[in-house]
């Protein structure tokens, strides 16, 4: 699955995010979460895991997003790992 196929599927589940999710969605958060985050959803028997998977899902998907845009910005893969750490990561100062 490429970013821009995730990106677009958490698009239309977001569209559907207040209103409890059917099977057919629930599959696709299911599905979705270990594309992006390669963990195992595990399902508990309330409705919020799921809600709350598409908020992980979508998280993952603007920080790879951001990452996108400072490899560019900064023309190194090492720059911007850096940059990134410094800003997100356990190195921030201050």
């Amino acid at each position: 699955m490429t970013y821009e196929e995730a990106t677009a599927k958490v698009e239309d589940l977001k569209a559907r995010f207040d209103s409890p999710f059917d099977a057919t969605d629930k599959a696709v958060i299911e599905t979705l979460y270990f594309e992006v985050t390669r963990k195992r959803f595990v399902p508990t028997t309330c409705q919020q895991c799921y809600h709350d998977a598409l908020i992980a899902i979508y998280l993952k998907l603007k920080t790879f997003e951001l990452l996108l845009k400072l490899f560019c910005l900064f023309g190194s893969f090492r720059n911007c790992l850096i940059l990134f750490l410094h800003i997100e990561g356990p190195y921030k100062v201050g």
